[in-house]
């Protein structure tokens, strides 16, 4: 996504990266080149809550119980004034995912 996005000309002031704090080693040698190809800064931020605090309490994430979802996006967005524009790229396994309809328990 951020890439398409300076692809196609589009205004960039800061790029954040959540570190859940159960990323694959490769993720952070990745963020690295990244920033070297596009010559910025990302920065890294830390959860408000720690993800292994939220999985005690919660267990896995799941379509009744998206805790991650939530913290993830919470976690991004603070400082971020409500005139400012946030995007949140996702993997792409996750559109079926998002599309899945739950069926209601009566």
């Amino acid at each position: 996504m951020l890439l398409r996005m300076i692809e196609l000309g589009m205004p960039i002031d800061e790029i954040r990266f959540l570190d859940t704090g159960w990323e694959y080693p490769q993720t952070y040698k990745h963020i690295k080149k990244l920033e070297q190809y596009i010559g910025k800064e990302i920065i890294i931020v830390k959860p408000i809550i720690s993800f292994d605090e939220l999985f005690q309490r919660h267990g896995f994430p799941h379509v009744k119980c998206r805790w991650c979802t939530h913290m993830k996006r919470d976690s991004l967005n603070r400082g971020i004034g409500k005139e400012d524009y946030s995007y949140i790229g996702y993997t792409y396994d996750e559109l079926p995912r998002i599309k899945k309809k739950v069926k209601n328990e009566a």
